[in-house]
């Protein structure tokens, strides 16, 4: 019986994997499983849950075309809390995820084709592993890092990817930042992300906001980390500006900003903090929300949020930073600077205009086919070949 040619075999190190929750996880959740349904079989290393407290997890799951490796590690929640010192992150990060990814190499070179690290930190992790297995590497970065505050750290960013085969930005404004520290384009490919579009997608909305409780109520949703750069406290200071009838729904089940958010929801009438929802079941507030609201502080990259709200029906409202512009435009968002005024704004104006809401919301599932499919997987994948 002839044995089975995968198309590429890959070794994924990232030190976030589900069930650690987070948009980098669920982005390479659905990678791993477009890979695993088109012929490439996938290892992944990684550490137990860093970030997420109070969920399961398993050191080995092998499944069709995928083995997860996931490493006991210290330090909870230290990530980030060491956000704003990359080179001390680099250092919590890198040890032991390099030590049982050589021990990993050691044992099944001839298994591996291809190493595709995630971030900056897994890069130093597969520099070495490169040097010594020689094998194809190349690395995927999904976030915005602002090098030009940084010189000292991309200097050291750019020594370490310089040689690399390939590297995978999230958006066009994460390759021009790699670009700015002499990496060649033609060695970057950016990429959109993408959703499951059939269950991601637009739903009767009276319908959607009987099911989960939000009957005949106009609901601006919020959904990220309770900290301040996602900038959660702008929406509940936006909330007093409105009309009452506008309910804004937070979920985030992590962050300094909870104690925040569960005050207000005592105090207000029109605060609702529903706390941490499973992804399985995300989708059903994002059905039956009317806005969905994005008021970082920081230049983001591209919100997964955002792009799950796009999918189902509903437009979104969100800060003009980072890389947000070049994801959206007018015909489904609002983009404007981070306050209380500007968000109290344009929700007001669009609660007042139905007619324009509703040209928005249809504007959304076409919007979603055409820049949110699973097409976009194969794009990073084809990078393999490069």
């Amino acid at each position: 019986m002839k044995k089975f040619e995968y198309r590429k075999r890959v070794l994924i190190i990232t030190p976030f994997c589900k069930p650690n929750i987070g948009g980098a996880e669920t982005l390479l959740e659905d990678y791993t499983n477009y890979l695993r349904k088109n012929g490439y079989f996938v290892y992944i290393q990684t550490y137990q849950p860093i970030t997420t407290e109070g969920v399961s997890w398993q050191s080995y799951e092998k499944d069709k075309n995928i083995e997860v490796f996931r490493h006991h590690w210290f330090g909870f929640n230290l990530f980030h809390k060491l956000e704003n010192y990359p080179i001390f992150n680099f250092f919590y990060l890198v040890p032991g995820l390099l030590f049982h990814s050589f021990i990993f190499l050691i044992r099944n070179k001839e298994k591996v084709d291809v190493i595709d690290a995630q971030g900056f930190a897994s890069s130093c992790i597969a520099w070495v592993l490169r040097k010594f297995f020689h094998k194809k590497t190349i690395v995927t970065v999904v976030s915005l890092y602002e090098f030009g505050k940084k010189p000292i750290y991309a200097k050291m960013i750019y020594w370490l990817i310089k040689d690399f085969d390939h590297i995978v930005t999230e958006s066009h404004k994460s390759k021009q930042e790699i670009i700015d520290l002499g990496i060649q384009p033609e060695k970057i490919t950016p990429f959109n992300e993408w959703v499951d579009l059939k269950r991601f997608k637009p739903v009767d909305k009276a319908e959607s906001k009987e099911k989960i409780g939000w009957r005949n109520r106009f609901i601006v949703l919020f959904v990220g980390r309770a900290i301040p750069v996602k900038g959660a406290d702008i929406l509940l200071e936006a909330a007093k500006k409105v009309d009452q009838k506008i309910t804004f729904a937070f979920i985030s089940g992590a962050g300094p900003q909870i104690e925040l958010l569960t005050k207000a929801d005592k105090e207000n009438e029109n605060i609702v903090f529903v706390g941490r929802v499973p992804y399985d079941r995300l989708h059903l507030y994002y059905q039956a929300a009317d806005l969905f609201a994005i008021p970082s502080r920081y230049e983001e990259n591209v919100a997964r949020t955002m792009i799950e709200a796009i999918a189902c029906g509903t437009p979104v409202i969100a800060s003009n930073m980072g890389a947000i512009p070049q994801v959206l435009d007018e015909t489904v968002s609002i983009l404007i600077k981070p306050t209380a005024e500007n968000f109290s704004r344009e929700i007001q104006k669009l609660y007042d205009n139905p007619k324009r809401l509703s040209s928005l919301q249809k504007n959304c599932q076409p919007y979603a086919q055409k820049h949110f499919s699973d097409k976009n997987a194969q794009e990073i994948a084809d990078c393999y070949d490069k």
